[in-house]
């Protein structure tokens, strides 16, 4: 029975061990376009973010926010776009910080978007029709806004932003941080995928065309030139391990992206301490197993010795010398030298419990 239970533990936490959670890309998708016919298009910086409420955006449902800032001397005239699963449901107030930072902007009254059933486009830079749905559309006004403090540069494209912002804020409508499960052990690992942001999807993230509404909005738009990019899942624990991310997060202590287009954000974490005490008890149940079975095949071994073979044996006359005594009581306690060498090394391995994770 100890050999079992021994053997069916340990392939399960060797299964938690090595196994991979989920890094499929997120089926959604958030977008800023600007209205062709302003000069802000071109001229105001605009500034899209997604951010995590809670660090690592857990749970089937994660709650985002979604915020759009823009700088500039410009009017800006445009619409939010946010398609398959990162459409919001259960939309509230934007909270005053995320996971990574305070909300950016001057923060106006929350809005709710209207549903597209269908949206398609002109792509009039490659002469190809885009169709979306199903889409949620946030008209964003801004006519009041600040200057810009600087001009945006590759190397500053995680400093702080500061415009006048339209923000949303509830819960997707899949997960964006995935966990790997078997029995009652989860993998030390989590791997987190985030929605497209900052461009359409099927279009290049190249593409600063023209997109004429044919379905569900009229008119032309763009995505503005001057776009900078940030999605915000939070700092990391202590003791997790970045062992992938595409692309590359601003730095090594969170899970924070910035770009100056569209991206799409993935990454796989580890935690090294459950990673490490997994791996003691996978060694613990090696040990175990290996004594179980040694007593196994010892006890196996005396009931087969001791098995009458169907012949009447008389016993000598004489009595027996000395050496056959001693070796009759060592055959019948072979299974206790076993148990024996089995407490010793379980000794061992109690006072050395850091070994079983190098």
């Amino acid at each position: 029975m100890l050999v079992v239970l021994s053997t069916g533990l340990y392939a399960l936490i060797s299964a938690a061990i090595n196994g991979q959670p989920s890094t499929k890309h997120f089926d959604g998708w958030v977008a800023i376009l600007a209205s062709s016919t302003s000069s802000a298009a071109r001229h105001d910086q605009v500034h899209l973010e997604a951010e995590a409420v809670e660090p690592g955006a857990p749970g089937e449902h994660p709650a985002l926010v979604y915020s759009v800032a823009v700088c500039g001397n410009e009017p800006f005239h445009g619409v939010l776009l946010m398609g398959g699963d990162a459409r919001l449901t259960g939309l509230t107030s934007a909270p005053a910080t995320t996971s990574s930072e305070v909300v950016v902007g001057n923060q106006g009254p929350p809005s709710h978007p209207h549903a597209l059933t269908d949206l398609v486009f002109d792509d009039l830079q490659s002469g190809g029709r885009v169709h979306l749905y199903p889409v949620d559309a946030l008209k964003v006004d801004l006519v009041r806004m600040p200057p810009c403090v600087a001009p945006p540069a590759a190397s500053t494209e995680d400093a702080p932003f500061a415009g006048a912002a339209v923000t949303i804020s509830g819960r997707a409508q899949a997960p964006i941080e995935h966990v790997w499960r078997v029995g009652p052990f989860s993998s030390p690992r989590t791997s987190t995928s985030w929605p497209i942001v900052g461009s359409l999807p099927f279009v290049s993230i190249v593409d600063r065309g023209v997109f004429r509404g044919v379905q569900g909005l009229s008119g032309d738009y763009v995505i503005p030139i001057r776009l900078s990019v940030r999605i915000g899942s939070g700092s990391l624990a202590p003791n997790a391990v970045v062992e992938e991310a595409r692309p590359s997060p601003t730095d090594a202590s969170s899970l924070d992206w910035a770009e100056s287009g569209g991206v799409q954000a993935t990454a796989r974490v580890a935690d090294a301490t459950a990673l490490s005490e997994l791996q003691q008890w996978q060694l613990l149940l090696a040990i175990l197993f290996g004594v179980s079975a040694s007593i196994l095949g010892a006890l196996v071994l005396d009931f087969v010795r001791s098995r009458p073979s169907g012949r009447v044996v008389v016993p000598p006359a004489m009595p027996q010398s000395p050496r056959a005594l001693a070796d009759q009581p060592r055959e019948s306690r072979s299974w206790l030298v076993t148990i024996a060498v089995g407490v010793l090394i379980l000794r061992s391995w109690r006072r050395n419990p850091d070994r079983g994770g190098q």
